[in-house]
């Protein structure tokens, strides 16, 4: 049994000092199935694009700032605004009395092929040039208003600014009250 043993161990250390070395079939398999498994729970969490989303960009700021706003006039119980210049296509916040009076560098851009085209509130005249403001009040709600945005393609998306509720619905044309 012994010479057996010693044979067997032989043959296995020749054929591992000839080369043949390698995986299994299954041991590829699990591998293979375990990165598979890693990856598909990661990327979608990875958010990483090497083309930036410009209209994600704008709608993610407009949406973060009306929720901020809304809270934050409620908690300080200041009126605060989200001005809109529609000759400079630039968006600020302020306090509703100074909104006109904030540094440039405070001032938020549209993305690069983004322009404002007017703003719009229920039963009133839309606003196009000069500058618009939707104001938030210290209990909480706001002015109903609408934001409409064109890029260069002249694809119209529109922010529905609900006075009781703190998110903005989003119209990928042109909505009026």
């Amino acid at each position: 049994m012994c010479v057996a043993i010693k044979r067997r161990l032989q043959i296995f250390k020749q054929n591992t000092i000839a080369g043949n070395h390698g995986f299994t079939l299954i041991e590829l398999i699990v591998v293979i199935s375990l990165v598979s498994i890693l990856l598909f729970f990661s990327i979608p969490r990875l958010d990483i694009s090497l083309f930036k989303d410009r209209n994600r960009e704008l709608s993610a700021w407009i949406i973060l700032t009306v929720r901020t706003l809304k809270e934050t006039s409620f908690r300080e119980q200041q009126i605060l605004a989200l001005s809109l210049d529609f000759d400079n296509n630039r968006m600020w916040v302020g306090l509703a009395d100074d909104a006109d009076e904030i540094p440039a560098e405070n001032k938020q851009s549209l993305p690069k092929g983004f322009r404002l085209l007017s703003l719009a509130y229920p039963e009133q005249d839309r606003i196009i040039n000069g500058v618009g403001k939707i104001r938030f009040y210290p209990k909480g709600y706001s002015d109903a208003a609408l934001i409409h945005v064109e890029d260069n393609n002249n694809n119209r998306i529109t922010y529905q600014i609900e006075p009781f509720l703190a998110r903005v619905k989003i119209h990928e044309e042109y909505f009026e009250y």
